[in-house]
């Protein structure tokens, strides 16, 4: 006579965090896509009427960013809010549900930074739009990615303060710190851009100390991810 043994397994973090990301993952893209293709048809009408190139800095790599970002926002306060509630019931340890609510950022910023050079590399080849820009370079893509991650780390900063406190003006203050986050990253995006442009000087390295605001936030959100009540599902 035989047995047997049935082991079960909690599902891991990557499969836990994969599940329904095609459908946001295809959004993200359709968006950017459109976002570029209304630039592109603005520039080629210009091009068609004009008979030359707009005179525009070539702003697509920064739009698609900007796009990014905004779908890191949103999907920082639905994985800390939402998704940490419903990843509840697979019966999952709690550090394996912490790691699965950064799975979806981590694509976004992967094919968010896909997106970046891919518009970098055929840039050249689009001669109805401008050809100046001032993005191009292993620096400005790193400042993009510290941007995305101070955006993904804001969202989850205020929406764990809510779920761990439920409101008051606890929210308000993580608000405010969620803002000052963001806009570290990006007051190093404009300043080098800047710099780049020839409008200003290099950036004072004094700036680059605020960088331990947006990391500190980052730290304090795995704690507060990490820890803490789940509040049942209605």
């Amino acid at each position: 006579m035989s047995t047997t043994t049935t082991v079960s397994r909690a599902p891991s973090a990557w499969r836990l965090g994969t599940v329904n990301i095609k459908p946001a993952a295809i959004i993200c893209l359709a968006t950017v896509f459109a976002q570029f293709a209304l630039n592109a048809l603005i520039a080629g009408f210009f091009y068609v009427t004009r008979g030359r190139s707009s005179e525009n800095v070539y702003m697509a790599a920064l739009n698609s960013a900007l796009v990014m970002a905004i779908f890191l926002l949103v999907a920082g306060i639905n994985q800390t809010i939402s998704y940490i509630r419903a990843g509840a019931l697979s019966g999952a340890p709690r550090r394996t549900l912490a790691l699965s609510s950064y799975v979806i950022s981590v694509v976004f910023i992967a094919l968010g930074s896909v997106i970046w050079w891919l518009l970098i590399l055929i840039q050249p080849y689009l001669f109805f739009m401008s050809t100046a820009t001032y993005t191009s370079g292993v620096d400005i893509w790193l400042i993009v990615v510290a941007v995305w991650i101070a955006c993904d780390a804001a969202a989850r900063f205020g929406s764990n303060v809510f779920r761990h406190r439920g409101g008051g003006w606890e929210v308000a203050i993580a608000i405010i710190v969620g803002a000052v986050t963001v806009a570290v990253p990006s007051v190093w995006l404009v300043l080098t851009l800047m710099s780049k442009a020839g409008v200003a000087g290099p950036m004072h390295p004094s700036f680059w100390l605020m960088g331990i605001i947006p990391l500190v936030v980052v730290i304090a959100n795995w704690r507060l991810t990490a820890t803490g009540r789940i509040r049942r599902l209605n």
